[in-house]
Formats: C-alpha cells, structure tokens, sequence
C-alpha cells in the first residue's frame, strides 16, 4: 500500500517524475527585517515587495529526494545572513556538502549593517556520484555587476552547463526558462508543492 501511495505521489503528466543528476536552486529565503535594498540611496524597499518567502520549515519539508537520481548534485544559492539556513536545507533535503562552487562580485555594494553587501555565493552538495567532468578549469570567482534585484547572472548556470557531461537538469524558484534545463518556479509555472504532487505544469518553452 505503501508503494502505490508513493507511485501515486511521483506521477507527473501519467509517468513517473523525471529523475535529475543536477539541481539548482535560489530559494527565497525569509528575512526577518525589511531594511534590505535601497535605491538611489533614498527608497527602502522589503523583501517581501520583491518576491514571496517561503518559512525555512516548509522549504526543509519539500520531497526533494524524490526527483534526485542517486547520483545527483545541488547547487545552491545563498547570501552571508543566510549560510546557516543554507546548510540546513542542503542537509534536510538529503544532500551532503562539498564546496563553494562559485562567489559572484556583484560590484554594485548594498547597504549593510556590519559591512556593505555585495557577494553572494553559490554552494554545492551532493548525493552518490557526480556527472562525467567535461571541463577542468572552471573559475569559482565570477565578477559582473548586478542588475535587476535578486536576478542571477545566465553566467552561472553556462559554467555549470559546461563542466559537466549533458545530462536532466532543472532549476528550482526559476523566473524565467533556460534552454537545456526544466524551470520550476512560482512566477513562472507554478509551485514545487504542486509539482511534486503530479501536478501538469510546463517545464520548458515549447519554441
């Protein structure tokens, strides 16, 4: 009864969930103060008018597992408040830490309390096996100047796309789909939740 309850879970568009060797997620971590971002030294502007947050327990929560292959790495977004929580989501969602695979300079500084913000990070953690390398050199520091608030440089995923053999891929909190990976995001298709429980949702642009 166990298994066809858990079959049941995994169908998605009348087959089973696709199983990926790569996923990259930029959660939308919760914040306690809404002192995040000024513009043009003057507008205080709020997470929460930006992009809705998940509470760390839901994120935690999310059968992640049941779309990794058994090989399988997560990369994973995260600013310096949120290193801790950032560990503990790679852990609860059964993913063991290596490395800081990349640092963006994002050259533009935010304010901040203790010092001006403008490094984020890009962490990685995985589960069996990783993907056949194709490439030896990728560089962890990556400097651009950030644009849109919270907008992740294509930069990042092509580094990704090119040290590692093709293989399914998909990036999780997506706003906008890429070519080779299936997108999942509310602001684009909908839920991770809605997802998981078989939920028909396009994943990728059909042209």
């Amino acid at each position: 009864m166990l298994q066809e309850i858990k079959q049941k879970h995994l169908k998605y568009n009348g087959t089973l969930l696709k199983k990926y060797r790569i996923i990259l997620a930029d959660p939308p971590w919760p914040y306690n103060s809404r002192r995040m971002v000024m513009e043009n030294g003057k507008t205080i502007i709020g997470i929460e008018d930006e992009y809705q947050t998940i509470g760390m327990d839901e994120m935690c929560n999310l059968p992640i597992q049941d779309i990794c292959d058994k090989n399988c790495l997560l990369y994973l977004w995260a600013t310096g408040p949120k290193m801790k929580e950032a560990f503990r989501l790679m852990d609860s969602w059964g993913f063991k830490y290596v490395t800081m695979a990349f640092v963006w300079d994002k050259r533009i500084p935010n304010p901040g309390y203790y010092s001006c913000s403008q490094i984020e990070y890009v962490m990685v953690g995985k589960k069996g096996k990783c993907p056949k390398r194709i490439k030896t050199n990728t560089r962890q520091l990556y400097t651009k100047p950030r644009t849109k608030h919270s907008k992740k440089p294509e930069a990042i995923q092509d580094m990704i796309d090119n040290h590692w053999e093709d293989c399914e891929k998909l990036e999780l909190f997506a706003r906008r789909y890429r070519p080779g990976w299936d997108c999942l995001g509310l602001e684009l298709n909908g839920t991770i939740q809605d997802f998981l429980a078989g939920k028909s949702i396009k994943l990728r642009k059909t042209s």
